[in-house]
């Protein structure tokens, strides 16, 4: 993408197409991935997360289903100047981000929160309700999407669609499409607990007293998140021996804490994390902002 066509936030009518985006977003993709899934859930006794070691695996695919819609909106707004929406497509076509490796990410991540929330609820309704998503995005691609974007965009769009798959991409894409979001959806999981362990301070609230689904939120996906930004991220900067000590007391904590809660998981049983005072928390965020300092100056596998 030629940079001159890349826009700013600070440029006249991004806030604009932000709230028009933030609209579309709470209505259809919210519609999709929250309203249906909770009538479906309604009347289920597992409507509340059973957090089994199964349920635990459901996160990770919302987590970066979150993340690559994100990414997309971005893009959207950004470089394309319109927003998902028919009535208001792009008035330049996106080739950039997750458009490089597929022409729909966005509705993967859609259908990666769904999947998601199957994985989670466990429920055969979702996983129904997965499949018939996915058929009604595939038509609506097929039979309508693919021959606006033609009118609209003429030969660059028959180019691109000529090296991008419309679905999912070959292994490669696969990966660098993996890695772009991880890292994404990883440091949003770590400000996201950075925040949760504050407000647990602040209400003092024990540990033994969380539900675990807030549980799992709260000391679960941040330390799964950090350990896998450090896995994903090409260099770190590690210059001077303070440093080095520093960010391995960090990644030794983020190890301890995943393999500790993935054991009460497994176990489902929290009871004996009630053993840990509030300090824990006081750890635990000092620990996300450290590592949050030592992430704002690593150079990323897909830059």
């Amino acid at each position: 993408m030629d940079p001159k066509h890349v826009i700013h936030l600070r440029d006249p009518g991004t806030a604009w197409l932000l709230v028009k985006v933030a609209a579309f977003t709470l209505v259809v993709p919210g519609t999709v991935v929250a309203l249906v899934p909770y009538l479906l859930l309604a009347d289920s006794s597992r409507s509340a997360v059973d957090f089994a070691a199964i349920s635990a695996l459901g996160l990770l695919p919302i987590v970066l289903g979150i993340a690559l819609y994100s990414r997309c909106a971005h893009d959207f707004i950004l470089t394309g100047r319109g927003t998902p929406l028919p009535i208001d497509a792009p008035v330049r076509i996106v080739t950039r981000g997750p458009y490089r490796y597929s022409r729909n990410p966005m509705y993967i991540g859609i259908l990666a929160v769904v999947g998601g929330e199957a994985l989670l609820f466990r429920d055969h309704r979702l996983l129904s309700y997965l499949f018939a998503v996915a058929v009604v995005f595939h038509v609506f691609i097929v039979g309508y999407e693919e021959r606006a974007l033609r009118r609209r965009f003429g030969d660059d769009y028959a180019r691109y669609r000529a090296a991008v798959p419309r679905w999912l991409p070959g292994w490669t894409g696969l990966r660098a499409l993996y890695r772009e979001t991880f890292l994404k959806a990883g440091t949003l999981v770590l400000a996201a607990g950075t925040v949760a362990h504050v407000l647990r301070l602040s209400v003092g609230l024990p540990v033994i007293e969380m539900p675990d689904s807030i549980h799992a939120i709260l000391v679960v996906l941040p330390a799964y998140a950090g350990l896998g930004c450090i896995v994903h991220a090409r260099r770190i900067d590690l210059a001077g021996v303070h440093r080095k000590v520093i960010f391995g007391l960090i990644t030794a904590l983020l190890l301890f804490t995943a393999v500790m809660h993935f054991y009460s998981i497994v176990a489902r049983d929290n009871q004996w994390l009630g053993r840990f005072p509030m300090w824990y928390s006081v750890l635990a965020a000092i620990v996300y902002c450290a590592f949050a300092y030592f992430m704002k100056t690593r150079t990323l596998t897909d830059r």
